[in-house]
């Protein structure tokens, strides 16, 4: 369809004056309603110049003001809000605490978990061993704890005739159990240059196979191998911190009921009786440490009559107990894993070498000893 330059003209004029007519209309609009936001601006005014100099208008506001805030729902909205910023800053403070101790442990967990080799040389750290280190395992317990910076106090029956064929080591120290000045020093160095870090009950651990003993012969051997040690351990006490005992229990004997063997077994005894008679101290934080088979080289260190082939002493011992006085010692991550593993500290016992764990179940020992 053609249109003529004269027709689009004339409907581009009449498009013209309806817009026009529009724009008129909304001006119109504006203008009145202009005047009457202004009209009604002016009686407020007005109204609040009154109210703010009438005394009585100004004390009913602040009448109905006070009881609007003492309202029941108002109240509640205010404490609902409260109680949720409340909540809210909690959590803000407790997120914000979980985060940074997770930063922490992730750069510097090797650090504050982890164990070193051996003790730094500024923490003069001692340890007391109450045993004989003619026997094996009780000599490698001293010597892997001496590699690791610590000074060692070992008190036995023969520390007389150690001092004699030994060296003088500063860090290695022979206490005779019956020498009232041994025990004194040691005390006294207790107080001046070192810190105790713990205390390692330790009976003989390695007899050798078999055989009937006479009464005269075990007399002695309880006397020098346990009950001296106790005795030691009494007078020491009450001069002593507060401090962590470790009893080790030849207990695998014992849990097998073998007959043949009756060092074994009423040293376990005692041992146990110990650890029941001992737990009664403030001073002293016990673990009882259940020792099964282990070995040095090829063979068996303890329980040679029985014929099985043990752990290594290095794994299955010397590093759970250095683990185990560390952390006693260490700081509060380390004493953190020590409750954790311990249950909360209400299971103290440990074991330590091949089937010190599995002869507890009193159905498992027969098969030990068929494997015998």
């Amino acid at each position: 369809m053609m249109y003529t330059r004269s027709q689009v003209t004339g409907k581009e004029s009449m498009a013209q004056d309806i817009v026009d007519q529009v724009f008129d209309r909304v001006d119109s609009l504006y203008s009145k309603g202009s005047k009457v936001v202004s009209s009604v601006q002016d009686a407020v005014s007005n109204t609040v110049s009154h109210i703010g100099g009438d005394p009585q208008w100004e004390a009913e506001l602040a009448a109905r003001s006070r009881e609007e805030a003492g309202s029941p729902i108002v109240k509640s909205l205010s404490s609902l809000g409260s109680t949720i910023y409340r909540q809210l800053s909690g959590k803000v403070v407790i997120g914000c605490g979980f985060s940074a101790l997770m930063a922490i442990l992730f750069w510097r967990k090797e650090r504050l978990l982890g164990l070193p080799e051996h003790l730094p040389k500024n923490q003069p750290k001692c340890c007391l061993v109450l045993g004989d280190m003619h026997d094996p395992i009780i000599r490698s317990q001293v010597m892997d704890l001496y590699r690791r910076r610590f000074t060692i106090f070992v008190c036995s029956r023969d520390a007389p005739s150690y001092r004699e064929h030994e060296e003088d080591d500063d860090f290695l120290v022979h206490l005779d159990p019956t020498s009232s000045s041994d025990l004194a020093n040691f005390v006294q160095s207790l107080n001046s240059t070192y810190e105790l870090a713990s205390i390692l009950f330790m009976p003989n651990l390695s007899y050798h196979p078999s055989g009937e003993m006479s009464l005269s012969q075990l007399e002695t051997e309880i006397r020098s191998n346990t009950l001296l040690y106790y005795c030691t351990l009494m007078k020491l006490l009450p001069h002593l911190p507060h401090t962590q005992l470790i009893l080790f229990d030849p207990s695998l004997t014992y849990n097998m009921k073998v007959a043949h063997h009756p060092v074994e077994i009423i040293v376990s005894g005692i041992v146990k009786s110990l650890y029941q008679s001992l737990a009664r101290h403030e001073k002293l934080d016990l673990y009882l440490i259940h020792l099964g088979i282990l070995q040095l080289t090829a063979q068996p260190s303890n329980y040679k009559f029985l014929n099985l082939k043990g752990s290594n002493v290095n794994t299955a011992l010397l590093e759970p107990v250095y683990r185990l006085i560390m952390a006693y010692n260490g700081n509060i991550l380390r004493r953190m894993w020590l409750w954790i593993v311990t249950f909360g500290f209400l299971n103290h016992h440990w074991y330590c070498g091949k089937y010190s764990w599995i002869s507890t179940f009193s159905f498992i020992t027969p098969l030990i000893k068929k494997w015998t």
